[in-house]
């Protein structure tokens, strides 16, 4: 046995014990979510890192299995499953998780100690091998480790192997290394005199594998990470679509799990820059390695069957909705398609007012407006910010136009982050999922475009408005509109509960448009001193004090 325990197992295995549904689709205890550990353990994001795999007909051993969120998953869809895990207070959570499936067996022991006459079509190391220096008493305990899972491998079995990349660019942005809660731990290569837990490059883990002995690798990159898979794009994608794959990956903020993220500059635009150098690829938060022991694995094909045969090459998954969809990447014909399903598509729940449609197009490729935007707000650019915006707003008021008030049902998913510039310099819009049952409201359209851009407006040092509430009415004035900003607020509320099935917090979403908007200042990049003005006020800040003026009266606040 080994000594491993994050704190969370005597709660974790209370949940598992209350839960009537412990299946790998439901969140369990959702509502402790907002408690990391508990969602580690209990999230069904945990699996979406191994979901795309057919594992229907294979015999899969799991080592160092935790408390059982990936091994949940691995039962239900597999012939058997074999679990080994080190800790009994996590193989008691297991146990629990596994409770109603008969095709299981496990091992309460050190995965290193494992043996067995049986050989394995899979072996899965999620989240594991990068503990190898710690649990495994020999002078490459990596490679040993490699070594051993290949050792219970079937002639052409697949190992599965998940973990963060030690160069993610999350930890360049300002995440800490997942393991030390230390900044940039990673990057700098770890101490060079211990053995013990690290994680790799992209380079150095097919190092690894062809080292252990492994005859060929393909690699998948996770987003966010392994933990919280969000997406799956394929190597090939990454290395031909890197400026799609960025839009992708950034379509959601990368997680520091210690809580103590510090952003250094915006993850979007770095991973543009990226994609343009042509090494995105290097760069994913985590990877999942694939890694047969024989070439031309027949084991392997099978497991990529569900993936290459479709010919897909990534995959988003799409949560928090009503009806949960996932977006499909696929190749056909030398042309790229887009195209969305169900997740569940026997549960769907129908909407009364909102309407979600599920669609298969080409991949539209250009500058992405929402990216765009983010470059100007970063550098400054405040005039060529706002005319980009105006010069959208104004497209979009004509293509969607209804009459000289509304526009029709479809432009009410047509924001910002939903658009492209085109290599002809027009316009286009994508990922148009949701339609109404009613017209829009110009004003409203307004509304949902400075919705979308409330994260990046306060990356501006200085704007002629104080809250969201005015850079709403700055709009609405710029084009002659009447101010409906109680209206249109309740007519967003009411679109995001039919969109989520949960119910919005107005009174937080009101007061988050009144609040002053705050200058977001980049630990790194900003220069001192940084003025905000609006109406009589002026601030200014600097690196030891706070200087505000109102009506030529100064006030100079001091820091500590």
């Amino acid at each position: 046995m080994i000594n491993y325990s994050d704190g969370s197992e005597h709660s974790v295995l209370e949940l598992l014990k209350k839960e009537k549904e412990p299946g790998s689709n439901y969140d369990i205890a959702a509502d402790l979510h907002s408690n990391w550990t508990i969602r580690y353990h209990l999230s069904k994001l945990r699996s979406n890192c191994l979901r795309h795999l057919d594992f229907s007909s294979f015999d899969v051993l799991e080592l160092g299995a935790g408390t059982g969120a990936i091994s949940r998953y691995l039962a239900e869809n597999s012939k058997s499953l074999t679990v080994v895990e080190g800790s009994s207070e996590r193989y008691e959570c297991l146990k629990e998780r596994l409770r109603d499936l008969n095709n299981w067996n496990g091992f309460l022991c050190n995965y290193i100690e494992f043996s067995s006459d049986k050989k394995y079509d899979a072996v899965c190391l999620i989240g594991v091998l990068e503990y190898a220096g710690v649990y495994i008493r020999t002078p490459e305990p990596f490679l040993k480790a490699l070594q051993h899972a290949r050792s219970l491998l079937k002639e052409d079995g697949v190992l599965l192997i998940a973990f963060e990349n030690k160069n993610g660019l999350k930890y360049y942005t300002g995440a800490t290394e997942d393991h030390f809660g230390k900044y940039f731990y990673g990057i700098c290569g770890y101490p060079e005199d211990s053995n013990g837990i690290k994680t790799f490059s992209q380079k150095e883990m097919k190092d690894l594998l062809a080292n252990a002995g492994y005859a060929e690798c393909e690699v998948h990159h996770l987003f966010p990470d392994y933990k919280m898979t969000r997406a799956v794009l394929s190597d090939e994608f990454l290395l031909n679509k890197p400026e799609v794959c960025a839009d992708i990956q950034t379509s959601f903020s990368f997680e520091d799990y210690s809580g103590k993220k510090t952003l250094l500059f915006p993850e979007k635009l770095a991973a543009a820059s990226l994609a343009k150098s042509g090494i995105l690829h290097e760069f994913s938060n985590s990877y999942l390695f694939i890694a047969a022991n024989s070439t031309n694995s027949a084991i392997k094909n099978k497991l990529l069957s569900k993936f290459n045969n479709a010919s897909k090459l990534g995959i988003l998954y799409s949560y928090k909705r009503k009806n949960e969809i996932t977006t499909n990447f696929v190749k056909q014909n030398s042309k790229i398609y887009v195209k969305k399903e169900y997740m569940y598509p026997k549960n769907i729940k129908n909407n009364s007012t909102i309407k979600q449609n599920l669609y298969i197009s080409p991949l539209l490729e250009g500058k992405n407006l929402f990216t765009l935007l983010t470059n100007y707000a970063y550098y400054q650019k405040y005039d060529m910010f706002m005319n980009l915006l105006t010069e959208y707003i104004e497209y979009a008021f004509l293509k969607y136009r209804k009459d000289d008030n509304t526009l029709t049902p479809e432009s009410v998913d047509a924001i910002t982050r939903n658009a492209l510039i085109t290599s002809s310099g027009s316009f286009e819009n994508f990922d148009l999922e949701y339609t109404t049952d009613f017209d829009i409201n110009k004003s409203y359209f307004i509304f949902r475009n400075v919705s979308d851009l409330s994260e990046i407006i306060s990356y501006f040092e200085s704007l002629p408005f104080r809250t969201f509430a005015d850079f709403y009415e700055y709009l609405c004035k710029k084009f002659q509109l009447k101010n409906n900003l109680k209206k249109d607020l309740q007519q967003e509320i009411n679109f995001q509960n039919n969109v989520s099935g949960q119910k919005i917090d107005e009174k937080s979403f009101y007061e988050s448009l009144h609040r002053q908007i705050s200058t977001r200042i980049f630990a790194l990049d900003r220069k001192y001193p940084v003025v905000t003005k609006f109406g009589f006020f002026k601030i200014t800040k600097t690196e030891t004090k706070i200087i505000i003026k109102v009506a030529g009266i100064k006030i100079t606040i001091k820091k500590i």
